[in-house]
């Protein structure tokens, strides 16, 4: 058994969170550890910022969920610090000086884990979470300024993308690629089918040439998503907006794909396909390639912003939360109703004559 699985606690342990989520953070990440040769107790600050790009990028997850992953991690390796569990680690718990406590402001403990636990920033001259002397370490550095990054990430991520696209928007985006280019018909296909779907950037990087031409159960035509990572499984009725298909037709025809992945990157000067899936990176600058001219200026288009734009008018065309929700492939009713921008606390509007 690989020496990283110590990271994820036994669901029988009273002195750890069995909270399931908690788990699931602690065994990705020793997955992700055990995947690219690392060993937990010989962990560098560079690894985490290198296991926070692959959150980011490879997982797709927003950064408030990066964030909470890191929070439970950095609260494990504090648990088993203190418990003196890693051979790196004596039973002692180690007592941070008092000057090594200014300046610093943690977040809150997440839920399961005491504000002890994660709260003791330590000195930060080695770049190693366990520096293998004898134990003299304690197990936590530079905690601070990954968190700090995150924060920053969270508020960026947060504010200005809690923005919706006018139809007139979504139309003029939807013309902006010039489709007389094999750039510009991929592009023009891309932000179809997101505008028409609401697909996650990791969604539309997962699919392949078949998954535009299937149908739902009574005969209707509908986008597959497939089982992939950063994917929820679903068909997603075209309805009246079949456009959406006939412009990854002509992406197909134009590139000459009949197979595999269904959108792929262009070598420069349009010379050629590259044989691989679309980066997610990819699909991001393509996005902002096409600014849209607000009142405030040109807006970047992002994945959220079309997905949110699909959620909004959808429901303002009569289409029913629960549809809409099922469509984004979203778990929760709240956060459908947050990409609408709508809220459980709207109150009723006066209806009747009492």
């Amino acid at each position: 058994m690989s020496v990283n699985r110590i990271l994820i606690p036994d669901a029988r342990d009273s002195l750890t969170s069995t909270n399931r989520n908690e788990r699931h953070r602690l065994a990705l990440f020793a997955d992700w550890l055990d995947r690219t040769g690392r060993r937990y107790d010989n962990v560098r600050h560079a690894d985490l910022e290198e296991y926070i790009s692959y959150l980011e990028l490879e997982r797709t997850l927003a950064p408030s969920t990066v964030y909470a992953h890191i929070l439970t991690i950095r609260s494990r390796y504090n648990e088993l610090a203190r418990r003196g569990t890693n051979q790196f680690c004596p039973p002692t718990p180690f007592k941070p000086p008092k000057q090594a406590m200014s300046g610093f402001g943690f977040p809150q403990a997440p839920r399961g884990h005491t504000s002890a636990q994660i709260s003791s920033p330590f000195p930060s001259h080695s770049s190693r979470l366990f520096s293998g002397q004898g134990g003299s370490m304690p197990p936590l550095v530079f905690w601070d300024t990954l968190t700090k990054g995150i924060l920053a990430k969270v508020r960026q991520h947060d504010a200005p993308e809690r923005i919706w696209l006018t139809i007139d928007q979504a139309n003029t985006l939807l013309q902006s690629p010039d489709t007389d280019t094999l750039h510009g018909i991929r592009d023009a296909a891309l932000i179809a089918l997101m505008l028409s779907t609401g697909l996650r950037e990791s969604e539309v990087r997962a699919l392949d040439v078949p998954d535009v031409s299937h149908e739902m159960s009574d005969g209707l035509p509908a986008l597959h998503v497939p089982e992939k990572p950063g994917c929820t499984e679903r068909l997603i009725p075209y309805g009246d907006m079949l456009g959406a298909r006939d412009l990854a037709y002509d992406w197909l025809d134009g590139a000459g794909i009949t197979k595999g992945p269904l959108f792929r990157g262009i070598y420069k000067g349009g010379k050629g396909l590259r044989p691989g899936r679309i980066s997610l990176r990819a699909i991001g600058m393509i996005l902002a390639s096409y600014p849209i001219d607000t009142d405030e200026g040109p807006l970047k288009v992002t994945s959220l912003i079309l997905r949110r734009t699909y959620a909004r008018l959808l429901y303002r065309a009569g289409v029913r939360v629960a549809a809409i929700q099922q469509y984004l492939g979203l778990g929760s009713s709240d956060t459908a109703l947050d990409y609408i921008g709508l809220t459980n606390d709207d109150i009723p509007p006066s209806l009747y004559s009492f």
